[in-house]
């Protein structure tokens, strides 16, 4: 028999009374950690997915807001007490144009176009009277005033009669004859016959408008 496995068996032997004398000197064995980790203390997944950026809304479009002159306003000039120039209104969009027959056509402007113009060739201390229609238009009439006074542009001007054309209460005149509700005679009217009405509307001079 070989002598080598009695001193194997010894060997193996020692080794197991040191274990366990070790095992009672230390106390218990600590159970070794599980392969399986507490979810808790396991790092989050890192999510690499972007978050959806938010939807830009577009900006709200400004909604027109109406204009204070009622469509079909008469504007009349007056200086030391005499009519002698009549213009009339009608809003797009919310804001007023004048349209009026003055040197060399029939023409169009916004009302604070039309003030800076007439600020610069009138009278200092003119008075400016605008007659809003009462009743109101209603919107058939609108339109078709303003038809008329649109099919009228650049129609030449003339003074009196001196030349072929349409003065501008001949003009003014014609536009408000669109409705059945007018009855003006273009060739006898004055600008003193369109702000005759009780509903008439006093202005400061152009100084003021400015």
């Amino acid at each position: 028999m070989n002598k080598s496995i009695p001193i194997a068996v010894s060997i193996l032997g020692i080794a197991v009374i040191i274990g366990f004398l070790a095992v009672n000197i230390n106390g218990t064995l600590k159970p070794t950690a599980s392969p399986q980790t507490d979810a808790k203390s396991q790092p989050k997944p890192i999510d690499n997915k972007t978050k959806p950026e938010p939807t830009k809304s577009e900006p709200k479009k400004p909604e027109d807001k109406p204009s204070k002159y009622l469509d079909g306003t008469t504007i009349v000039h007056k200086s030391l007490r005499k009519a002698y120039f009549v213009s009339v209104i009608f809003n797009e969009g919310g804001n007023p144009y004048v349209y009026f027959s003055s040197s060399p056509k029939v023409q169009k402007l916004s009302h604070e176009e039309y003030l800076k113009l007439h600020n610069k060739l009138l009278p200092p201390k003119e008075d400016i009277i605008y007659t809003p229609p009462n009743p109101e238009y209603n919107s058939q009439e609108v339109q078709a005033m303003k038809a008329k006074a649109d099919s009228l542009l650049g129609t030449p001007h003339r003074v009196f009669k001196l030349k072929k054309g349409m003065t501008n209460t001949e003009f003014v005149a014609n536009v408000l004859n669109a409705v059945d509700r007018n009855k003006f005679d273009p060739e006898k009217a004055t600008p003193d016959d369109f702000c005759k009405k009780k509903s008439l509307e006093m202005h400061e001079d152009n100084q003021n408008n400015q």
